[in-house]
């Protein structure tokens, strides 16, 4: 799976078969937040949503940010990697 990230959009895409998934993110004060997570139908179950947060937060990481997430998906993950 490939993601890619869209700085100008702040946001990260998977593209598969079946269609886009995307993460969106906004950024204030050097605070990351993940605020919405879609997955396209066809892919759910297949690890394309937890593909989208690691390689947001990975990056979040590598540029320093703190993190939050209003979306639940992604708070899920930062509860469960102790990233919260």
């Amino acid at each position: 799976m490939i993601v890619t990230h869209d700085n100008d959009h702040q946001s990260f895409k998977i593209i598969t078969e079946g269609g886009e998934s995307i993460l969106r993110y906004r950024v204030h004060a050097n605070v990351i937040d993940f605020y919405t997570t879609f997955v396209h139908p066809a892919d759910r179950g297949s690890r394309v949503g937890v593909s989208l947060v690691k390689a947001a937060v990975d990056w979040a990481q590598q540029q320093g940010f703190s993190m939050q997430a209003s979306c639940w998906y992604v708070d899920k993950y930062l509860v469960k990697h102790s990233l919260k």
